[in-house]
Parts: C-alpha cells; structure tokens; sequence
C-alpha cells in the first residue's frame, strides 16, 4: 500500500489524474511475482499454466485474469534489488522502488502515463513485492491498467 500511495503522490506532484487501487489486477501482479521470486528471475514472460492456459505475456495474463475488460493500454512494470538485513522498513523498500522506477524512462513512462488519448482515463493499478529467501533479492511487480 506504500508503494501505491508514493506513486500516487508522484502523479499528483506531476499534476496526473489520479489512479485508482484495483484488486481484480491482484490476481495478476501476484502470479507474475511469485513466478519471478520462485525462479529468481526478473522477467515479464512465465512458462506456467492455470487450467491448461499459458499465461506468458502480460496480454495473457490480463485476458486470463480480468476477461473481456476493455482496456487502452497496460503496463507491467518489474524490478529486482538486493534485500537489506539491516533496520529496513516498509517506508525504505517503498521509496527504494518508486525510486527505481522513475529513474528509468519506460517505467517512469508507465508509472506516469494518462494513456494517449486527450478523453480524461481512468488508471488503476496494483503492485506486489517477493523476497526470495536464497538469493535475498527482492521482486516488485505493478500492473498500470488504463481503461
């Protein structure tokens, strides 16, 4: 919930519409999280399957999860970085991946977009974070829904 409320202020210090927290795109964020923790991989594709269904790419994955949802555009935007033992907080890892994305311009671009469209969009969005107990490496995945 850190995460979602620093990227809210971030929109909202860019003068962006405001998003909405959505947890139909739970579904989503969590299965591509857990894939990549588990294999510690940081990767937008996944060879698993739900109900003999592959679910690779994020197209996958949304028509799967969120099914005849219209939508303008979506981004999965991922990250990996080292887990500190050290007095971490929720507050530190929140503002370690915020940071993280806006440091890099495609996921800056995602985190900020209104879509293209001048029509005002609704945006939602969901983030999920994984440590992997053997790597100590932790996994951020958002899901950026633009309907």
């Amino acid at each position: 919930s850190l995460v979602i409320e620093k990227a809210a202020h971030v929109r909202d210090s860019l003068n962006k519409s405001k998003f909405f927290y959505d947890k139909t795109l739970f579904d989503i964020t969590k299965f591509q999280n857990d894939y990549m923790s588990k294999y510690d991989i940081i990767t937008h594709g996944n060879t698993l399957k739900i109900k003999n269904k592959s679910l690779n790419s994020i197209k996958d994955r949304i028509d799967f999860f969120v099914p005849n949802k219209e939508y303008v555009v979506c981004f999965e935007i991922s990250m990996c970085f080292p887990y500190l033992e050290y007095d971490i907080t929720y507050e530190y890892v929140s503002s370690m991946i915020i940071n993280g994305y806006m440091s890099s311009p495609s996921h800056r671009y995602a985190l900020i977009t209104d879509g293209d469209s001048e029509t005002p969009l609704k945006i939602k969005i969901h983030f999920k974070t994984s440590l992997n107990p053997k790597s100590k490496k932790l996994y951020n995945t958002g899901i950026v829904f633009v309907e």
